[in-house]
């Protein structure tokens, strides 16, 4: 029968809420926080159900094998690396606009 572990879900969800909050303040910096925190909240919910299923899922399904605990580490060690890649490929795409701003190569001088 299906058994649902609470505290491997928990730890699931708020990893999946950690980084939707992460990928909505770059997207928030990435324009100059110019909508203010209903911007964040709203990509929290936004961004909730992927970084569930690509974060908190595999996390969940892990955990409540309930394996070894080196097995265990094993297999969250190289996760968290690559999610800890993708979020910093993730911020370097996103801030790159903002730190690289140049001159537009048209001019409104006539």
């Amino acid at each position: 029968m299906f058994h649902i572990h609470w505290e491997s879900l928990a730890t699931a969800l708020f990893l999946s809420v950690a980084y939707a909050f992460y990928t909505t303040h770059l997207l928030h910096r990435r324009y100059d926080r110019q909508f203010g925190w209903g911007f964040i909240a709203s990509g929290i919910v936004a961004f909730l159900m992927p970084c569930f299923l690509v974060i908190g899922l595999p996390v969940y399904f892990i955990l409540a094998a309930q394996a070894p605990p080196f097995l265990t580490i094993a297999l969250l060690i190289p996760l968290f690396l690559a999610y800890g890649v993708a979020a910093f490929w993730l911020k370097r795409k996103l801030l790159s606009k903002i730190f690289s701003k140049t001159e537009p190569s048209h001019s409104l001088q006539g």
